[in-house]
């Protein structure tokens, strides 16, 4: 198993003991600000993305990779929304240091 599939399963197993077996909630569409609590997203999963972000951005690529080849929907759609909010408002020039992986690139 791939190293990232591996933390894409050990992502959804914590979110799964989290929410007692239930899919966490995905986030309402349109992302209307940078803030995913107002976006529907469950205060745990927020956590969890944050923390996969500060120790290094690629953890949170990385995630969102294998939860597509994976096609584990709601921590797809969490993840995909965590970027959105990382890019949402930033100008075009700041785009490339959001969006490269680099350790402890934080939020």
């Amino acid at each position: 198993m791939h190293k990232e599939d591996q933390l894409a399963l050990q992502c959804l197993i914590l979110q799964s003991q989290l929410h007692k077996g239930v899919p966490g909630s995905k986030p309402k569409k349109p992302l209307i600000n940078k803030d995913l609590l107002a976006s529907g997203v469950d205060p745990e999963d927020v956590k969890l993305l944050k923390s996969l972000d500060s120790a290094d951005r690629k953890h949170i690529y990385e995630l969102c990779r294998a939860t597509a080849d994976l096609s584990i929907d709601c921590l797809l759609h969490q993840t995909c929304a965590f970027v959105a909010c990382l890019i949402k408002g930033q100008p075009v020039d700041k785009l490339p240091g959001i969006l490269t992986p680099v350790a402890n690139a934080g939020v």
